[in-house]
């Protein structure tokens, strides 16, 4: 095996990939359900070739560097945006004094450069990008990944740092200054003249603050002066303030477009729910279900609150959910039954029946502030079916279909389509459940 500078290419080889063997068969302890998981989701991309063609285009384009100063993000396009890379001014110019350190070896930037432009590629391109997502579908915030963008970042930004960017040349200092500028600019303009972003088309989201920018500009220079001119004690003090100041603002700009709610009004609401359900929450000694038709914590939000996880904050068991692992199977079923679902994520309890409640063993109805109220289709969870139950094939949108006078003709006992009008009544239904019927098989 070759060697170099006393150095085994063999060594290096064997623990290297009986480490990374190691790491995979520990972390697919998680990563393998996880992705079995998703694969049984709506999320699953590619769909189709049109599809796959979309995901093949470039993920976001020139508004990437606005999100190298301060004001990037808000809370409008907290959902859709370019990758979230900010870590300071002072961090970008650093990033680029690294490649031009006298002390820094060439193979060296080489690799970190590479590592730097593998990790933007990987965005960039789109079916990478479904990668790092378990191959589907991203349903808002579609890099949550670029934290490690920004913490490779700041690894070359402190490598830079500790030798000593005042010793680059002043020609590259006016380089460096001069590109980070550009970049905030190009940013800027292309947000405020661009067509259209390569990806969802959000570009009419992003913040775009010409007055931002111009203190963006600013915060260029005056760091560059504090990094560039000298390595004193004190100018090494006036840049940890400086970004101590730029973080803490960025954050504040960032967090006063969130639309909070009362916390008071969310913590006594909690409190008295809490209290309510706590005869009927887990553990029971019998399994069922609760719908709760609405959220009483809704008071408490500035923004329309569904509650569709409240079953998982009281500690019930519920209908409603949001989850970006929504099983797709369970999803259409339930919206056969008759239950919204807005989309992929979603099942509300909007559009159940009295059938739905039966068969999803729902035994308590909560639709005001009161002591829940039982159900009398409530007959237990689970039911005892034959083999033939397997092979049934139903019409779509009805639950049942029954027989009259031995006709093979069927009619539907009960339509679950949300959209018609059907008697959801107990009492209609039990008029229905009292004439002779049976499920076709």
């Amino acid at each position: 095996m070759a060697t170099h500078g006393g150095f085994s290419l063999k060594q290096f080889v064997k623990p290297f990939v009986l480490t990374e063997v190691c790491a995979i068969l520990t972390s697919s302890v998680v990563l393998l359900p996880s992705a079995l998981g998703m694969l049984q989701t709506a999320k699953t991309a590619p769909k189709s070739i049109s599809s796959l063609t979309y995901a093949s285009r470039p993920q976001f384009g020139p508004e990437i560097f606005s999100g190298i100063g301060i004001g990037s993000q808000t809370y409008t396009n907290r959902l859709l945006h370019s990758p979230a890379i900010f870590s300071s001014i002072a961090i970008s110019l650093l990033v680029c004094a690294y490649f031009v350190q006298p002390s820094i070896s060439r193979r060296h930037k080489l690799g970190t450069g590479f590592s730097l432009i593998i990790l933007i590629l990987s965005m960039l391109i789109g079916p990478i990008n479904l990668a790092w997502h378990m191959f589907s579908e991203p349903s808002g915030s579609p890099f949550r990944y670029s934290f490690l963008l920004s913490f490779v970042m700041v690894t070359m930004a402190y490598e830079s740092w500790i030798n000593h960017p005042n010793l680059i040349p002043n020609r590259a200092k006016l380089l460096i200054m001069a590109l980070v500028i550009s970049l905030l600019v190009a940013g800027f303009l292309f947000i405020r003249w661009g067509s259209s972003s390569p990806l969802n088309s959000y570009l009419a989201l992003q913040p775009n603050s010409f007055p931002i920018l111009i203190v963006n500009i600013g915060l260029v220079l005056v760091f560059s002066g504090f990094l560039f001119l000298s390595n004193q004690r004190l100018y090494q003090l006036a840049v940890g303030i400086l970004v101590l100041a730029e973080m803490g603002t960025n954050f504040i700009y960032t967090l006063r477009s969130e639309p909070f709610g009362n916390q008071q009004t969310y913590q006594d609401t909690v409190t008295q729910e809490s209290k309510k359900l706590s005869p009927y929450t887990n553990p029971q000694p019998t399994l069922y279900r609760i719908n709760v038709m609405s959220s009483q914590l809704a008071p408490a939000f500035q923004e329309n609150y569904l509650g569709y996880n409240d079953a998982m904050l009281f500690n019930f068991n519920g209908i409603q959910e949001y989850s970006s692992t929504l099983n797709e199977s369970t999803r259409e079923t339930l919206k056969m039954f008759g239950l919204f679902s807005k989309n992929q994520r979603r099942i509300s309890n909007a559009g159940i029946t009295a059938i739905a409640n039966m068969l999803l063993g729902v035994k308590y109805t909560i639709s005001k502030p009161s002591l829940p109220k039982l159900n009398q289709t409530y007959i237990g969870m689970g039911f005892p079916v034959s083999n033939q139950f397997m092979t049934a094939k139903l019409r779509q949108g009805y639950i049942f279909f029954k027989f009259r006078n031995n006709s093979p003709k069927y009619q539907p006992l009960f339509n679950a389509l949300p959209h018609q009008s059907t008697d959801c009544s107990t009492e209609a239904v039990s008029n229905e459940w009292s004439r002779p019927f049976s499920i076709q098989f």
